[in-house]
């Protein structure tokens, strides 16, 4: 799970780059409306294992549910209606446990988002959004419990970690409203603490494990590819569109 914690973590620091160096832009584009926003965000999702469920227990191991949590964050930047921006989701990761094996699947994935702004008004926006990006799941298969020391010598491959990356894109449908006790709110516009909801749908291209860089054949198609729906909660604010 670290590995997708750190991948997002890079992402959202860009993200707040991206988000600080347009502030200006947005600013400058008052006249017609703009702004900045960044946010944490935690939800569902729903990921494509059942493949992947197959094949487990087919060998003895234990399934995993193909409803996740997870958490992360992003920015976007308001110019005039148009938003730009990206975010970043790691999962939480699941463990199943059979007899002296241990079984741990997670993921995360982060997008590059453009979308638009349907709602004119000062405190609250409303915009479909398209996004492109990547991601994808690790797999790891260890023994449970302690192990002799010359029994791993003897026998050194007691873990597999199985890895699974692709190109991605998203299609979603998302909200900020601005809380009016926790910022500033006028005619020309908002700024402060913000609550959104965002739900959409995840498309991964491909979906083939490899393990140590080398393609793993005869390997059941699974992936982060479903519906997700997170609330957010950040700071940000915008100018009046009119």
């Amino acid at each position: 799970m670290m590995r997708w914690r750190g991948v997002c973590a890079r992402g959202l620091g860009l993200i707040t780059a991206l988000a600080v160096l347009a502030a200006a832009s947005a600013a400058q584009a008052r006249p017609k409306g703009g702004g900045v926003a960044t946010y944490l965000s935690f939800g569902g999702a729903r990921a494509d294992i059942g493949s992947l469920n197959e094949r487990l227990k087919a060998n003895g191991y234990r399934t995993f549910s193909r409803d996740y949590l997870g958490l992360g964050g992003g920015g976007f930047v308001l110019i005039g209606r148009v938003l730009v921006g990206g975010e970043g989701q790691s999962l939480f990761a699941q463990h199943a446990t059979t007899g002296p094996r241990r079984a741990e699947l997670d993921g995360g994935y982060g997008f590059f988002n453009v979308g638009y702004n349907v709602l004119a008004r000062s405190s609250i926006i409303l915009y479909p959004v398209v996004g492109i990006g990547g991601g994808g799941m690790t797999l790891e298969i260890t023994e449970d419990g302690s192990v002799p020391f010359n029994d791993i010598l003897a026998d050194p491959k007691r873990e597999a970690r199985l890895t699974t990356s692709s190109l991605a894109f998203q299609v979603a449908f998302g909200g900020q409203y601005h809380v009016p006790v926790l910022g500033a709110r006028g005619e020309r516009g908002t700024a402060g603490t913000m609550l959104g909801l965002q739900g959409g749908y995840v498309f991964f291209t491909s979906q083939h494990w490899k393990a140590k860089g080398l393609h793993v054949t005869g390997s059941p198609d699974a992936g982060l590819s479903g519906p997700y729906v997170r609330v957010t909660v950040g700071l940000g604010g915008w100018s009046a569109q009119r």
